[in-house]
């Protein structure tokens, strides 16, 4: 909700605000008693830009002098935030220990000015309020968004229009076209003057100046005087691709065995050709178990402690799939027991993870004879709460009529406990098992093993804040770990002969598979092409918006020391999107769900796809060529939403590689709403319409990746009723 005096409106009404009314409005606040007749009139006082470098409330921020000196690190320093309302027990505290480890500030900072006095907001512009990149070459410039305007305290909040980019210094600016609510020019900073000018400036300043000097000549070089500049600060944004790079490289250095075609700890080979198979059932382990489960028998029931999933097996054609096989191989594994990875300094080599875990994996073929090359691979990345085998058979079909095997593992924290089995039914009747350990925990110690537990760190502790951060990281190194376990080719059946092939692997991932797989393209040399399925981000955003995560954020913020919740249960944090109006008179308590939400971004950005999605095609990583991506969203998605996929595709100029699934097409067509358009791609036995759409956008999704990410196919239509008959719309013929 975004709030505009005492008025609460939508979000997407905000856009809709007029900037002269939020003037109007403003400038009531200056409104006080007459004067006494005949007493003359004083002129009111000027509003000033303040310069505060001191560590109750720094503007502007961000700004270096909020950091110390580290060599150690990518950008030379390391951020020291000043915990001047840092209390033992609270979770301010617990989080600025968590920013201390950062080496910069973040790409998309919450930036904050504060005045003396009303503003007009409407006067905020890219020649009033800006960015300045101070690098080599010509200065560019980025405007500030999503405004929020403090009558309180008189402090301007505002995003960069852009994400900034990784382990750069940057100035912060405000010039002299600010303007106040009475319409004259804010007044800058004495203090501040002197030290653009090159003097020392406020106490502990001098160490600055030679930046402030940058500075200076970059708005020059923009044709601004620096007499215009009323205040400014100058700050280094942090690395994010360090840790993966470094666990990629250790992984180079020493890559893992070749992976095992039997289930782990050893056991006979576990492959099963397709026209055998009769049913396949997951024994997820849901608690805590004292002892391993015996081998289960068709029919029989769980014992204590598992659940029985029946699988897919429907969704594999036998005309098109040869067998589905289970395997395994080593990964490094760098989670601590409280489900972090300690940030290691980030120019260094990274030490290394010190253990290593068998990771089992599900591997699916096409029927037939493979090439004498082996099948291409294709890496599958499931979603939040699904796990390996269920989401690898609702895919691997439409894969395997182009020709291509399927691979997937579980994301950290899902497939049940390490107990887990799989049920293996033939066509005779015999039942085989399988262990197929999950990769969740009791974390909480409660009893139970819930569908992700074991992904994100304890929400309510003192590392809450770092959410799924590390656990994202980490799944995105068992990735690149498989990569080099199966680089060589397996032989699935036993033959002797390899049925994968030696070359390029590709990946495709849905939803968070998506959204990992985004970091797993940026930093993988081996794998190249990908199709990514419902991505979005930030993940902190994804949950904010959407209606299926909003109310885990509300328990975060309820279980804060003290908790942030500023409605009866509920939040409200009146935070506009990008392109709307400006919010001027904030709820009470909103600010510091801003700040919360503000700070949970900047630490999960080292995991976070719309900072990655630069280095996919943009700004690769070095030694890597550009990545050849698809992109697929829904219209109306619920789970991911459209503004955070839009985010992500803005990001890294993806949009010549978009598809978007016309939902409301399908609804139209159908005559009923499709309830969950985010699950499109898994839908393929699902009746009707949704099937086919469904099977069509697996078939782009194989056609891609078969052919190498050359070009993005299109799909006829699936009927004659005009224009509308087309579901999944992108990018034109050929590209």
């Amino acid at each position: 909700m975004t709030g505009v005096g005492a008025r609460t409106v939508s979000q997407g009404a905000a856009r809709r605000i007029r900037l002269a009314a939020l003037a109007l409005l403003a400038g009531t606040t200056l409104a006080g008693a007459a004067p006494a007749r005949g007493a003359p009139t004083a002129p009111p006082s000027r509003v000033q830009a303040q310069f505060d470098v001191g560590a109750g409330s720094p503007s502007p921020f961000p700004a270096d002098w909020l950091t110390v000196p580290d060599r150690a690190q990518r950008t030379g320093l390391r951020v020291a935030n000043p915990p001047a309302r840092c209390v033992t027990g609270r979770s301010a505290c617990d989080d600025q220990r968590l920013l201390g480890e950062l080496d910069g500030f973040d790409l998309d900072p919450r930036l904050a000015l504060r005045f003396t006095g009303p503003i007009d907001v409407g006067s905020v512009s890219s020649r009033s309020v800006f960015l300045v990149r101070l690098v080599a070459g010509p200065p560019e410039v980025t405007g500030v968004d999503r405004l929020v305007w403090d009558p309180d305290t008189h402090t301007l909040y505002a995003r960069p229009e852009t994400l900034l980019e990784p382990e750069t210094r940057y100035g912060l600016v405000v010039t002299r076209e600010l303007r106040d609510s009475a319409g004259r020019s804010v007044e800058g900073s004495a203090s501040f003057a002197s030290l653009l000018r090159g003097g020392s400036g406020p106490a502990g300043m001098p160490d600055h100046r030679i930046a402030f000097r940058l500075l200076r000549g970059a708005i020059e070089r923009r044709g601004i005087r620096p007499d215009r500049v009323l205040v400014a600060s100058i700050f280094t944004t942090g690395s994010v691709t360090a840790f993966l790079e470094q666990a990629r490289d250790a992984l180079d250095r020493r890559p893992p065995a070749p992976a095992l075609m039997t289930a782990p700890e050893g056991g006979g080979r576990a492959w099963f050709p397709r026209a055998r198979l009769a049913r396949l059932v997951l024994r997820r382990q849901v608690a805590p178990v004292a002892a391993p489960p015996p081998p289960g028998r068709g029919g029989d029931e769980p014992p204590p402690g598992f659940r029985d999933e029946p699988l897919p097996l429907d969704a594999l054609p036998a005309a098109a799939v040869g067998g589905v096989g289970i395997g395994w191989y080593w990964s490094p594994w760098y989670l601590t027991p409280e489900r972090r990875i300690h940030e290691a300094p980030t120019l260094a080599p990274h030490l290394g993870a010190g253990v290593e875990v068998p990771v089992p994996f599900v591997v699916v073929t096409p029927a037939g004879r493979p090439p004498l090359e082996g099948w291409p691979l294709a890496v599958f990345g499931h979603g939040y709460g699904g796990e390996m085998l269920s989401s690898a058979l609702l895919v691997a079909g439409g894969l395997a009529r182009q020709g291509i095997a399927t691979i997937a593992i579980s994301v950290v924290g899902h497939g049940g406990g390490p107990e887990s089995q799989l049920l293996v039914t033939l066509d005779d009747g015999r039942t085989h098992t399988v262990r197929v350990p999950g990769r969740g925990a009791d974390l909480d110690a409660d009893g139970r093993i819930d569908p992700v537990e074991g992904l994100s760190t304890l929400p309510g502790g003192s590392l809450g804040a770092l959410g799924l951060r590390d656990g994202l990281r980490q799944q995105v190194v068992d990735l690149m770990a498989l990569a080099r376990a199966v680089g060589e080719g397996l032989d699935v059946d036993g033959d002797g002969a390899p049925d994968t092939g030696h070359g390029p692997l590709s990946y495709a991932g849905h939803s968070l598979g998506g959204i990992y797989g985004t970091l797993f393209l940026a930093v993988e040399s081996r794998v190249r092409v990908g199709a990514l399925v419902v991505p979005g981000g930030p993940v902190s955003e994804v949950a904010r918006l959407s209606p299926v995560f909003r109310p885990r954020v509300r328990d975060a913020l309820g279980r804060r020391n003290p908790p942030l919740l500023n409605l009866a249960g509920d939040f409200r944090e009146d935070l506009p999107l990008r392109g709307d109006g400006p919010v001027v008179a904030p709820a009470q308590g909103a600010l510091a769900v801003q700040e919360y939400l503000a700070q949970v971004e900047w630490l999960g950005r080292r995991a976070d796809p719309v900072a990655y999605a630069r280095h996919l095609r943009r700004a690769p990583l070095p030694g890597l060529e550009p990545a050849r991506v698809l992109l697929q969203f829904a219209l109306g998605d619920r789970v991911v939403p459209n503004a955070t996929t839009a985010t992500l595709v803005r990001a890294g100029e993806l949009s010549d590689r978009t598809v978007l699934v016309r939902t409301d097409r399908v609804a139209r067509v159908a005559g009923a709403e499709w309830r969950d358009p985010h699950g499109f791609l898994l839908a393929v036995r699902a009746p009707g319409l949704v099937g086919r759409v469904a099977a069509l956008a697996q078939e782009q999704v194989a056609r891609f990746l078969r052919d190498d990410g050359e070009s993005v196919w299109t799909p006829p239509s699936l009927s004659s009723a005009g224009p509308d008959d087309r579901y999944l719309e992108g990018p034109p013929a050929g590209q």
